[in-house]
């Protein structure tokens, strides 16, 4: 290699490097909890159970924030309640949007 030369790393391992230095990872730890704190904000006004809660795990690079309960998916996007085979009519029960809006909204 010539003298003052400066030598690359492939993508790959730069990524790799990077995404595991202390306080990357801290980073996006702190990131995932302001989106957790968001959330929790959201959800508690629709807690009836207090079965749903919201999870931050990390593990040796990503952080992932998510909705726990065995409705998770009708919460978060909605679902229809009632139904006409038993003589009652179907309403649509908007979901919270607990993770995408505060994302549209610039919050984070």
């Amino acid at each position: 290699m010539a003298r003052g030369s400066v030598r690359l790393l492939p993508q790959k391992r730069m990524n790799r490097t990077v995404s595991h230095l202390k306080g990357v990872r801290a980073a996006v730890r702190s990131e995932a909890e302001d989106i957790a704190a968001i959330a929790n904000a959201r959800l508690a006004p629709h807690r009836r159970t207090g079965a749903a809660h919201i999870e931050v795990e990390q593990s040796d690079v990503d952080t992932v924030v998510s909705l726990v309960d065995e409705a998770a998916l009708s919460i978060e996007f909605g679902h229809y309640m009632g139904s006409s085979s038993l003589g009652t009519s179907r309403k649509f029960i908007p979901g919270l949007h607990l993770f995408i809006d505060w994302y549209h909204d610039g919050l984070v």
